[in-house]
């Protein structure tokens, strides 16, 4: 298992390496099992469209960091990559990055009569989501979504 101290020190390494690089942190895992450290690292542009080449980039980056200062033993691995297109939306920055592609929502309370929408996320304004669809413009307020996932096209 790996010691808090140690695991504060690499995540607070990882997460100053992915804001000197521009990008934001979606997700960090640190895990341990059978002496060996499990590092996952989800990143993106705020805009999205991190590339493999980018994550691959950092990747590197965090492992010669890690190695310069001694904080893991060689027994780690580093998986840096982006949150791809089947991961849940759940922040408004997960939001902001897929603004103007097209997202389907699930919602707790009937938006007029559909309990599912879909269409091109076109922002946000406060606590609400905007979905143009069609020349319809339909609101759904963060509180009333259950679950939203970017559409493949």
């Amino acid at each position: 298992m790996i010691p808090d101290d140690v695991s504060n020190q690499v995540q607070g390494l990882i997460k100053s390496l992915v804001s000197q690089a521009g990008c934001d942190l979606v997700e960090l895992n640190v895990h341990s099992c059978r002496g060996e450290v499990r590092l996952q690292v989800i990143v993106d542009w705020p805009s999205g469209g991190i590339t493999v080449e980018e994550c691959s980039a950092l990747n590197r980056r965090i492992a010669q960091r890690i190695e310069e200062g001694q904080l893991l033993s060689d027994n780690y691995t580093i998986e840096v990559s982006s949150p791809g297109v089947d991961r849940p939306l759940q922040s408004e920055k997960d939001f902001l990055r897929v603004r103007n592609r097209h997202i389907r929502v699930f919602v707790a309370e009937p938006v007029g009569t559909k309990m599912e929408l879909s269409g091109r996320l076109a922002g946000i304004e406060g606590q609400k989501v905007i979905l143009k669809r069609d020349d319809q413009e339909i609101v759904i307020p963060f509180s009333n979504i259950k679950r939203a996932v970017q559409m493949i096209e």
